[in-house]
């Protein structure tokens, strides 16, 4: 496409365009396409300082420059997210006729290469500390709601909007399983839209039957509540459908050590300690976020011997993702996989 073919484009039109296409995909989570307007915003913000008021004239060395404009305040990993970012507004002005269809290239090309360890993070809840925790709640907390949230957590390796969108009608407590739905004409989505709609069959946690305690949580511990669209949300709150940031907050308080134990960090009173007020349970530097508890469950399910594609399936992610972001398994634990794969061969 020759340049004078190209559309004409002021870089926060452009964003604005990209942003509502975005916003109307409903496989696009509202979190995500806030991300994509933070990191987009830096950048159109650059272009007009740079007098780039149309995208027409987009070229590989402004990419550059802002490459070395952003790399003075990012680390590797957030300067990959922006310019993966950036990839995605262009090939979206390609479609339109806005850029030259090699932008996106050129784009790619600045993105770093990061390390198996920068791509991942280390930290997860272990399958000691859960069980620890999950059996203190079986003993002093039954079938509540931090129990039920656990377990469910624990042994599913959902993401919290996954959590979220459960409703009671998609508990399954005679055949034993969940169904995670998208349903974002009714106020929850999943993250990967309906492609993440599965089912997963629930079995035992420490003897416990997962199935017999959420029926026990239904039956004597859920608050009753029905939200805007007649659904029947499967964990609440006295305000209605238990929200993100409460899930967040909860699975932090649920992780420090001194729930079920004592404090390890020995500069801390717990006297005094502000990460046991309410809204500061995330201050506790030993805490973990719901994330983390997925990272540990995947983990400790490939540890257990499930194979990639069934752990694939069961958390929605693919078997490339797993490896690089979730299996936290150690080197020698993965040799023993490797083994046991080996011996099955007939050379």
């Amino acid at each position: 496409m020759r340049p004078d073919d190209l559309q004409s484009l002021t870089p926060r039109t452009a964003m604005q365009r990209f942003l509502d296409r975005r916003r109307s995909d409903d496989t696009t989570a509202p979190e995500t396409v806030q991300s994509y307007a933070d990191r987009l915003g830096r950048f159109v913000r650059w272009c007009e300082g740079e007098g780039i008021l149309n995208v027409n004239d987009l070229g590989g060395r402004h990419l550059d420059d802002y490459w070395q404009f952003r790399r003075e305040s990012l680390n590797d990993v957030s300067l990959k997210n922006e310019f993966s970012t950036i990839k995605k507004l262009l090939e979206y002005l390609v479609a339109i006729e806005a850029v030259e269809p090699d932008m996106p290239d050129k784009a790619a090309m600045l993105k770093p290469t990061l390390s198996k360890k920068q791509r991942s993070n280390d930290r997860k809840l272990g399958s000691e500390r859960a069980e620890e925790i999950l059996a203190y709640l079986e003993k002093f907390h039954y079938a509540s709601r931090d129990h039920a949230m656990m377990l469910l957590l624990w042994h599913t390796a959902c993401r919290r909007g996954d959590f979220e969108s459960l409703d009671v009608e998609d508990f399954h407590e005679e055949d034993g399983y969940v169904e995670f739905k998208h349903r974002p004409a009714e106020g929850t989505r999943l993250k990967n839209g309906f492609d993440g709609e599965r089912a997963n069959a629930l079995g035992t946690v420490l003897g416990t039957s997962v199935a017999e305690v959420l029926g026990d949580y239904i039956r004597e511990n859920r608050i009753e509540q029905t939200d805007q669209h007649d659904r029947r949300p499967l964990f609440t709150t006295e305000r209605g459908r238990i929200a993100k940031t409460t899930i967040q907050r909860n699975v932090y308080a649920l992780t420090q050590p001194c729930f079920v134990g004592e404090c390890p960090v020995e500069e801390i009173d717990p006297e005094t300690c502000e990460a046991l007020d309410h809204g500061y349970e995330s201050k506790c530097p030993e805490s973990l976020s719901p994330h983390r508890i997925r990272t540990g469950a995947i983990t400790h399910m490939r540890e257990s011997g499930m194979g990639v594609d069934a752990v694939s399936e069961r958390v929605d992610a693919t078997a490339e993702t797993i490896r690089a972001h979730y299996d936290r398994s150690d080197e020698r634990d993965l040799m023993e996989h490797r083994r046991t794969e080996v011996e099955k061969l007939a050379f």
